[in-house]
């Protein structure tokens, strides 16, 4: 796993449960971006949560494969919220250029798919991923 060493060292746990085999036609090293930009975010903004949990999920909704990043704790700030998927924004994180959701969701849109949030404080925030699985 690319992010091993990070996750170990911030003490955060990850979890991946699959509901079902599902094959989506996907350009893998672009996807596994996304994953990355997101799994970072995560990280950074759970670092000093010690017992921190990261859940990765998969499972078929209708025609679609839909990837859930769940981070349990500390809920994104409100004040983002609105302009998250657009390039330059940051909240709160020493560093970062803030393009990594813009990237993301410049890449599930590529796949014909889309990319959706939600956050609650205490919590945490589920980021959703849908793409569409082939006839």
């Amino acid at each position: 796993m690319l992010n091993a060493d990070a996750l170990r060292n911030a003490g955060i746990t990850v979890r991946i449960r699959a509901s079902a085999q599902l094959v989506a036609v996907i350009d893998q090293d672009r996807m596994i971006r996304v994953l990355q930009n997101l799994l970072s975010n995560a990280i950074e903004a759970l670092a000093g949560n010690s017992a921190a949990t990261i859940v990765l999920t998969a499972r078929r909704v209708r025609d679609l494969c839909e990837l859930n990043r769940a981070r349990q704790r500390a809920g994104d700030s409100k004040v983002i919220w609105n302009s998250l998927f657009q390039p330059f924004t940051s909240h709160g994180k020493p560093g970062g250029t803030g393009l990594g959701l813009a990237i993301a969701k410049g890449i599930v849109e590529a796949h014909g798919g889309e990319i959706t949030f939600e956050s609650r404080k205490g919590v945490g925030t589920t980021f959703r991923i849908r793409l569409p699985l082939p006839a």
